[in-house]
């Protein structure tokens, strides 16, 4: 990590592997620090989807407060369904919102929520070879530690994408990663600011995780098709979709692609669909430079929660500022009949510089 006080990023020009864990970044240690006590944390929160046909549910929960204040690292989901469909949860979408601050985790747009895998690690059990396409990582890191003070409380809100009448996972268990922090010392406050690794000084909270989900397509012409799940990219067709605005900087550190993973026929592109007809390009609409000056493999910018790297880390983190809008071309270069993207939708990770 780039520690250079003229370092353009507040935590490094570098982006740590998913593999490496819910670990700890600078802001988080820079908050611990104030703390001499820290205990392993976990809170496992159960869904259930009420099951409302073509039309999506949406059902909301809330954890309760704690005694002190947590450091939350990632997530974990056990998809527990009975019967267990083999879609690897990722038609589930959630959204997350710190109710002190009123900021929710995932930008609102024409989606407004993210897929559970953009989250969290999957686990599913083993039920047979019709069920090869496991998460290969059972605990996703977030792209950076969420400071959770004492006495507060986050909402979830939960959806689905999908038609259930075809069958799909609406049940899961999410559990948070995190750490615990005390200090017993009479008159303690938790701080209010701290200083990252190239000098900034920064308010406690200002970091928080943000999401952007787009649809990989978009809602076809005509009447009754609006609903929020109604979107596709047929064959040899492209489109364009931009990222939410921003009212402060962002900071993105890495990519899920939610149409990447086979299985069997869940698959969300329909029949004879393969990932790699589909190519994208990334533009910061407002900036000189291109990200890539043509389309590329969407298996070379996205991951998906059957690969190494379910969220897919950038080679650094990119600045995405306040005012500009992050343009992505979509295209499909398929042939076999019926090969169009349904539901397909990408998510972006990073993190929200919020003042307030």
């Amino acid at each position: 990590m780039n520690k250079d006080s003229t370092c353009r990023i507040e935590t490094g020009d570098f982006v740590r592997s998913s593999w490496q864990g819910p670990n700890w970044t600078p802001y988080a240690e820079a908050i611990a620090a104030y703390y001499p006590i820290q205990v392993p944390w976990y809170l496992s929160t159960p869904v259930t989807l009420p099951d409302g046909g073509a039309i999506p549910s949406r059902l909301t929960r809330t954890t309760r407060p704690y005694q002190h204040d947590v450091l939350i690292f990632g997530f974990a989901a056990l998809i527990n369904n009975t019967p267990l469909q083999p879609d690897n949860g990722d038609f589930i979408y959630l959204n997350i919102t710190h109710k002190e601050t009123g900021i929710p985790w995932v930008a609102p747009n024409t989606v407004g929520y993210s897929p559970l895998p953009a989250f969290a690690g999957v686990n599913l059990p083993s039920l047979g070879a019709s069920f090869a396409n496991l998460s290969a990582m059972p605990v996703l890191r977030l792209p950076e530690a969420f400071f959770l003070p004492a006495r507060t409380i986050l909402k979830l809100d939960w959806t689905y994408m999908f038609a259930t009448s075809v069958g799909i996972n609406l049940s899961a268990v999410l559990t948070m990663v995190g750490t615990q922090l005390i200090n017993p010392k009479a008159g303690f406050r938790a701080p209010t600011h701290v200083t990252m690794t190239n000098g900034d000084v920064i308010p406690v909270g200002s970091r928080l995780p943000w999401f952007a989900t787009v649809p990989f397509g978009e809602r076809p012409a005509g009447p009754g098709t609006r609903q929020i799940n109604n979107f596709t990219l047929p064959i040899g067709q492209q489109r364009l979709q931009f990222l939410p605005p921003a009212n402060c900087t962002v900071e993105i550190h890495d990519t899920y692609a939610n149409f990447l993973s086979n299985a069997t026929a869940y698959d969300q592109a329909g029949s004879g669909f393969d990932a790699s007809f589909l190519t994208c390009k990334l533009t910061d609409k407002r900036s000189p430079d291109d990200w890539t000056p043509g389309l590329s493999p969407t298996t070379a910018v996205f991951g998906s929660e059957t690969q190494v790297n379910p969220a897919m880390p950038f080679t650094m983190p990119h600045e995405l500022h306040t005012g500009h809008r992050t343009g992505i071309v979509e295209q499909n270069n398929a042939t076999a009949v019926g090969a169009q993207v349904n539901q397909g939708t990408v998510t972006f990770r990073g993190v929200r510089f919020c003042e307030f």
